[in-house]
Formats: structure tokens, sequence, C-alpha cells
């Protein structure tokens, strides 16, 4: 458009993977179940928050990130640069997992995205290079923040996967 060039490159089942405008790649941070291209986690904050699907997994590193909040709820002394990926899910049961670190790396989910002291949240703490993991059961569609952070200003590489599941919907036999 305006006379400038512009590209769109598909991944193998034909969805769009990256566009170029202008010179200037974008890529494309929703996955549908497959391995995000890196450079997705680097628009993670809240003004502008990294697009998730269930299914999808990301390859990332904290120090992409901005270091926009060092408190959620009671839990302080988050000084590392933080990402924040935003995901919509219907009712049913969310996992979250964050592995493959190698610094202390803390994951949240939080209901609200701006103020994550006052956010209703969910957190995984676990101390060191621990992985860290999310499980819980969605009773309504809504959006959800998922936070990466990083405790004393701990940056690290991660993989981060999302999982979401169906709620029951088998009948029951009744004889």
């Amino acid at each position: 458009a305006n006379g400038q060039a512009m590209a769109i490159i598909f991944d193998v089942c034909g969805n769009p993977e990256l566009q170029v405008d202008n010179g200037t790649p974008t890529f494309r941070c929703t996955g549908n179940g497959s391995t995000l291209p890196t450079a997705c986690v680097g628009a993670g904050n809240c003004n502008d928050p990294a697009i998730l699907d269930c299914g999808d997994m990301v390859m990332g590193n904290t120090t992409d990130g901005q270091n926009n909040f060092e408190q959620y709820g009671m839990l302080t002394g988050y000084t590392g640069t933080e990402l924040v990926y935003e995901l919509e899910v219907d009712p049913g049961r969310l996992e979250v997992n964050l592995t493959n670190l190698n610094s202390n790396l803390d994951l949240f989910l939080l209901a609200v995205c701006d103020d994550p002291i006052n956010s209703q949240e969910i957190a995984s703490t676990n101390t060191g290079t621990s992985d860290e993991s999310i499980v819980g059961t969605i009773i309504a569609t809504t959006f959800v923040y998922i936070v990466i952070d990083g405790l004393q200003g701990a940056t690290s590489t991660f993989d981060l996967s999302i999982s979401c599941a169906s709620p029951c919907t088998d009948s029951l036999a009744v004889n």
C-alpha cells in the first residue's frame, strides 16, 4: 500500500508467518499449536502484548522485555525485565508451563494486565531454575495475561507452552 513493497511468507500449513512491509519484518505471534518465532516475544508489554493461542509454544528471552512491574500482589523483588502475553481462553482446563530456564524466572497469570498489584492473579514462584507451571479451570470465555518476570534482576531464556482442554462433555449413561 502507498507504493511500499509488501511480502507475506507462509508456513508449511499455508498460514501467514512473516510479513515484510517496506523492508521491516513483522512476525505473526499466533501459531495455533505451532512453535512461534523467537521474535514474537519482543512485543510483550501491557500496551502491546504478544498474542498467543491454545497449543502455542514460544522460545524466548526476558532480555527482550521491559521492567514495568516489580510487584505482583504481595510478591515483591521482580526487578528483572518481564514479557507479557495475552491469551483468549474458553471454558475448560488451562495449563501454562515455563521450562528450560537458566536463571530464576517466575510465572504469573493475571486477570488485568496493567495492575499486577491489585489484579486477580495466580503465580508459580519456584526457586532457582526450576520449571514453573500454572494449571487451572477457566469458567467463562475471557482474556488472561501471562507474565514472565525475573526475581532480583534475573533474565533468562525460556520455553513457554500453552495447553487448553474443553470441559468434559461426555454424558453419563444411566440404567
